[in-house]
């Protein structure tokens, strides 16, 4: 069975990533070098995630508010360029809403379909702990 941790790696963490670069373009045009800038990334892996090499469960993210709080991240990476650790905490405060949420269950089942969500409640444990 995976960790919440490895589901987060392998699945919100680029979803979050390739919906930040899909937004820097879309609102402020901007080119892989300046995004990858921003978001502290190397180019190729700006051009993985906006291809969605990187980032393929986005569209799960995309059906809910996950959405509105990204457009709301890119526009303050945008003008207030972000340090790296600045950005750190941001993202990790989407992961944290989304283990939250539930949403991250969703991403569990569709890389270990064998995982029983229902009986499942590392994420509601492992926030008990953050809140300590």
């Amino acid at each position: 069975m995976l960790t919440p941790y490895e589901v987060i790696v392998k699945t919100a963490l680029p979803a979050i990533r390739s919906m930040l670069a899909k937004d820097l373009t879309k609102k402020y045009n901007l080119k892989q070098k300046e995004i990858a800038e921003l978001m502290h990334l190397t180019q190729a892996a700006v051009s993985y995630y906006l291809t969605r090499s990187r980032g393929k469960y986005m569209d799960y993210l995309q059906k809910t508010e996950i959405n509105k709080m990204i457009e709301e991240l890119s526009e303050k990476l945008y003008r207030e360029k972000l340090s790296s650790q600045e950005l750190i905490l941001e993202i990790n405060k989407l992961i944290l809403y989304i283990m939250k949420k539930g949403y991250l269950c969703e991403y569990h089942t569709l890389i270990e379909p064998t995982a029983n969500n229902e009986e499942c409640n590392l994420c509601e444990e492992i926030l008990k702990h953050w809140n300590a």
